[in-house]
Order: C-alpha cells, then sequence, then structure tokens
C-alpha cells in the first residue's frame, strides 16, 4: 500500500514538473513533422508557439523520401534575424518529411478510360503532396503494349509529366494456325482460325486476317499458335535482281516496258531500278508481284 502511495507520488509529481516545463516553453518542437506544402511554417513543426509566429517561414520542405532536421539553435537564429528574442525553445530537434500523394493504377484507368490493362511500371507513383489537376497528354499503343504520358498542373501551373507502361489484357477473339504450318510457307487463308481467348500474352500478336495471309512463316509454327512479328514476315514483292514490269505514267500517258530491280521492295516501297535499255537508274513504288510504278 505505501508503495502504491509513491507511485501515485511520483506519477503526479512528474506531471506537475512536465505542465511546468510546458508553461516555461514559448516553442515547443515536435520530434516529427509532415508537411504537405512546398514551405514549412513553425504551426507545422512546433505544438507549441506564440499565435502571432503561427505562420513564421522556416525552410522549403524537403522532397519525398528526404528528410530535414530543424534544430533549436537554427530555429532561434531565425527568430533573433527577425526581432524575435528571447523565446524559449523546448526539444532539440523536429525531423520533417514532406507528405506524398500516391498515383494509383485504379486512378490511372478511370483517367484514362483503360480498364482492360495492366500497369507495368512500379505502382504506386508516388509525387509530393499538392492539390493537383490531372491531364491525359498522351496514349500510344503497340500491339499489346501501351505508353501513357500524365501531366500534372498545380494551381494551373505546369508540374511534371508521368510516364507510365502498360500491357493490353487480351480477352478477344483471335487468330491462330489451324494446323502445323512449315518454315518458308506463305500462310493461306484456310490455315489460320479464330478463338477466344482470355489469358495474356507478352508476344506482339497479329490480330487481323490482312496482318497474316500472304506472310512467310520464319519459323514452324504449330497448330493453335498465334500468329506474331517474330513467326511470320511479309514477303518482298519484289527482290533484288528481279527483272520487274514497269508502268511509267506521265501527262496520262501510260507506258509499260522491263527494269532491274536493285533492291528488295515490299508493297508501296520506293526502290530504284535500272532500265534494261538504257541503263538509267530511277525511283519506282513496288504495287504488286514483280510490279513496279513510276510516276
Amino acid at each position: 500500500m505505501r508503495c502504491f502511495k509513491r507511485l501515485i507520488t511520483l506519477s503526479v509529481s512528474i506531471f506537475f514538473l512536465l505542465t511546468f516545463v510546458s508553461k516555461s516553453c514559448d516553442i515547443i518542437l515536435k520530434p516529427f513533422s509532415l508537411v504537405s506544402l512546398k514551405k514549412i511554417y513553425l504551426k507545422d513543426i512546433a505544438e507549441k508557439y506564440p499565435k502571432n509566429l503561427k505562420n513564421f517561414y522556416i525552410a522549403n520542405a524537403p522532397y519525398i523520401n528526404s528528410s530535414l532536421i530543424v534544430n533549436d539553435r537554427y530555429l532561434s537564429s531565425l527568430l533573433k534575424n527577425k526581432g524575435f528574442k528571447n523565446l524559449k525553445i523546448c526539444r532539440k530537434k523536429s525531423i520533417v518529411k514532406r507528405k506524398p500523394l500516391y498515383i494509383k493504377e485504379s486512378f490511372i484507368k478511370k483517367l484514362t478510360g483503360l480498364n482492360n490493362i495492366t500497369i507495368v511500371s512500379a505502382m504506386p507513383v508516388v509525387v509530393p503532396y499538392a492539390e493537383y489537376s490531372f491531364k491525359v497528354k498522351s496514349i500510344k499503343k503497340s500491339g499489346q503494349f501501351v505508353w501513357i504520358v500524365l501531366s500534372l498542373y498545380e494551381n494551373g501551373k505546369f508540374f511534371r509529366n508521368i510516364g507510365i507502361s502498360a500491357k493490353s489484357r487480351i480477352s478477344d477473339i483471335l487468330p491462330v494456325a489451324s494446323m502445323d504450318i512449315r518454315r518458308g510457307e506463305i500462310i493461306q487463308p484456310n490455315e489460320l482460325k479464330f478463338v477466344k481467348i482470355t489469358k495474356n500474352t507478352n508476344k506482339p500478336v497479329l490480330k487481323t486476317n490482312d496482318a497474316i495471309i500472304g506472310c512467310v512463316a520464319t519459323v514452324d509454327i504449330r497448330k493453335g499458335q498465334f500468329f506474331t512479328s517474330l513467326n511470320t514476315k511479309k514477303p518482298f514483292l519484289v527482290k533484288r535482281g528481279d527483272i520487274v514490269s514497269v508502268s511509267v505514267v506521265e501527262n496520262a500517258i501510260k507506258i509499260s516496258t522491263v527494269a532491274k530491280a536493285l533492291r528488295n521492295g515490299f508493297d508501296k516501297d520506293m526502290i530504284p531500278i535500272k532500265y534494261i535499255n538504257s541503263n538509267r537508274v530511277v525511283v519506282a513504288q513496288v504495287v504488286g508481284n514483280k510490279k513496279v510504278l513510276v510516276k
């Protein structure tokens, strides 16, 4: 019982001691401070301060993932330089950090309207806390891959761009090989079929008949495999050294002749050709199998 009374007496003594210390301090620093603005004011780092010094400027806030230490000597020096002397500061220092803003995957999908994507970039994106407005600067797609650029504005002024990589989820009807196709074969319409796909693939999948039919298989393609830019390629309509049929169009007059192709060419490519009779070299457009057009 005696020990219990002593404990109560000690607790009361500590309480009154802390109360006395608190009242004798003009400023009591917080051990840790989290700020949401670009500038640090006394109200941000102190739990007690004179009311007239509430918005006393201390320093610029640190960037996210870093901290700033405001100690009692630095603060006392700032106050004295502004004419505020003989203020007692309690607690040696305050460790200041900038409040972060987390940009999450769900927000990016809602902003862009791209719900059928998986974000590849590290999430969430962390920026210093502020009242931002967001705009979609650009969305670029290549096969399954999507590149998004978001612009952040603070108080109507541009702050920064954020680049985000994503991948489209496959939940579509896509073409696959309906039979085994040997390397070097030209893919025919009956060699593909469309099936419903629900799994993701990292490969650049070809999605239309036009992108596949007439292409050459660069490897053996097994039945049920996707057609991609890795296992198919467009055939050259004109190969270097081919004797090609040339249509020359000038002033509504069309002349046909022959020439030698000096370079390989796909459909609509511009390639150099050399006329057989004159050895003159001109540029022609590939328009068909061993056919070119000169305008």
